[in-house]
């Protein structure tokens, strides 16, 4: 845990996308125990804008760069989730906290491996399920031992997008299968761990619509 009695977590940001910039306002504009200081993309270019645009006073062009940054404490992986995997490995192998967007990875092992080290090194290691952390979903889990114990739980996530894009590319493990489907296993972990329910394995379907 980071102490808040000392000088902020300097945080670093692997990928300059949309979801990175969105995090470094965030935390640079509402956080106390963290400040974002620097970026890294895989262009010098890109990470010198959004650096400019967000007034952070490190710009990398290259992951290692970031990884061997002595300015940096902490990495948030916001690269596309199939790069996930090799780039936070990279960050705990480089002795850096690392928070990485959801989906952490696509492959059970990969993740199972990643938490081996990170505990080997004594690093924090998390996935940003941001959902956990809103305020109708800690009252949900307060609630949930006082009502009556259930008998079953369904989950599900609807969205309308366009049909392009990676959110919808198989080589990009996109889809509700990889993608966005993990909010609904999220939901499913969380309850049955305040419930007591010690988690057993969701049965989980996939409906495609026509077209």
């Amino acid at each position: 845990m980071h102490d808040e009695t000392r000088a902020p977590l300097r945080f670093g940001i692997a990928g300059a996308g949309a979801i990175a910039r969105r995090f470094c306002r965030d935390v640079n504009g509402h956080a106390r125990g963290a400040e974002v200081v620097a970026i890294a993309a895989r262009d010098q270019g890109r990470a010198d804008e959004f650096a400019r645009d967000l007034g952070l006073p490190h710009a990398y062009g290259g992951y290692e760069a970031l990884a061997a940054s002595p300015e940096v404490e902490a990495v948030y992986v916001a690269v596309i989730h199939p790069e996930h995997a090799g780039l936070v490995r990279q960050m705990l192998l480089a002795g850096k906290h690392v928070l990485v967007e959801k989906p952490a990875v696509t492959r059970v092992a990969d993740w199972d491996a990643l938490v081996a080290l990170a505990h080997a090194r004594g690093l924090l290691l998390l996935e940003a399920m941001k959902v956990m952390c809103f305020p109708a979903m800690r009252a949900l889990l307060q609630r949930l031992p006082l009502l009556p114990p259930p008998r079953e739980l369904r989950a599900a996530f609807g969205s309308t997008q366009p049909r392009v894009g990676k959110l919808f590319d198989p080589a990009l493990d996109g889809g509700a299968a990889w993608d966005v489907g993990v909010y609904p296993l999220w939901l499913h972990a969380a309850l049955c761990h305040r419930l007591g329910l010690g988690c057993p394995a969701p049965e989980v379907t996939l409906t495609r619509a026509p077209g």
